[in-house]
């Protein structure tokens, strides 16, 4: 079969293809709603509707596979951080069937809350979307440390951009670790690898998922949290470049850059 092409221009390019008309994320922004109704509407949906329908479409039809879900019971009774590579829409749903019971909240763009008439079902769902300013930037942090203290699970793709079926790891800064550095919490890397379809589900083009779980990660004793940022960023890249280095991760779709072309010709 021939592969699809994908020309990028640097590893911001975004091809998620959601066209979505982005709005500001203001100071004011609801990080956290503590509503008792708010709260027991959202658990609903997130637990009752949310996790069984998202099983459902991963198992049938992206043949979802979660490779060390153990991971999180060596945690203990405590929040966690979950970084992963983005090369799915679909990656919202692969932390809470990797998560157990933990809550997951989403750290996100603001295009997450910036489709009217749903933002309210998405907050409800765990999307905590990045703010542009000090001020808000100073709230959405003690978000997180709130949820973190909540014990739920945090996932972030440091890679921001989603790239369809991409079988790399793209570059990304130490920034969105120094969460866990801060409060000295455990950290799981989730690398999504591809796998070419057999058997009955042969006939679909689209490669299967593999999600493998990496054991804890915790921070180091005498570290900065500046130091401990890296050192989790670096344990991060290391997994996510080894499984996707696998033999086995099957290219669906083939990324060249558009400079390396033109050096050809």
């Amino acid at each position: 079969m021939k592969k699809k092409i994908i020309y990028y221009s640097s590893f911001d390019d975004d091809f998620a293809g959601t066209d979505i008309n982005t709005q500001h994320v203001p100071e004011d922004f609801p990080f956290t709603n503590d509503n008792p109704l708010w709260k027991a509407t959202g658990s609903f949906i997130y637990y009752v509707i949310g996790r069984p329908v998202g099983w459902a479409l991963m198992k049938t039809v992206f043949g979802l596979k979660i490779e060390n879900k153990e991971a999180f019971k060596k945690i203990g009774d405590t929040g966690v951080f979950f970084y992963g590579n983005h090369t799915q829409l679909a990656d919202v749903f692969f932390p809470p069937l990797s998560a157990g019971l933990r809550r997951c909240t989403f750290v996100a763009g603001p295009d997450t809350v910036s489709i009217k008439g749903i933002k309210q079902l998405v907050l409800m769902l765990g999307a905590l979307p990045i703010p542009d300013t000090v001020h808000g930037l100073k709230r959405f942090v003690n978000a997180i440390e709130k949820f973190y203290k909540e014990k739920r699970c945090i996932v972030i793709y440091p890679e921001a951009h989603i790239w369809p079926y991409y079988t790399g790891v793209r570059p990304f800064k130490s920034t969105s670790f120094s969460y866990p550095a801060k409060l000295k919490a455990p950290v799981v890397a989730a690398a999504t690898v591809y796998r070419k379809r057999k058997g009955l589900t042969s006939f679909i083009k689209a490669p299967a998922f593999t999600v493998i779980i990496s054991d804890p990660i915790y921070p180091k004793e005498g570290l900065s949290n500046k130091e401990n940022a890296a050192y989790l960023r670096d344990k991060v890249y290391d997994f996510l470049r080894e499984q996707t280095s696998r033999e086995d991760n099957y290219e669906y779709i083939k990324y060249i850059r558009k400079d390396s072309e033109t050096d050809k010709n």
